[in-house]
């Protein structure tokens, strides 16, 4: 087991969370380009 502090460990979370979150940007961009297209 290795040691984290506290300002690694918090650089750890935003990189993974934006990693998640990223495929669910896309969704919800995807999903109003294609409403944005649609009432054109």
């Amino acid at each position: 087991m290795f040691w984290i502090n506290k300002e690694d460990e918090k650089k750890m979370a935003l990189i993974a969370f934006l990693i998640v979150s990223f495929p669910v940007w896309g969704t919800v961009l995807m999903i109003l380009l294609s409403f944005f297209i649609r009432s054109l």
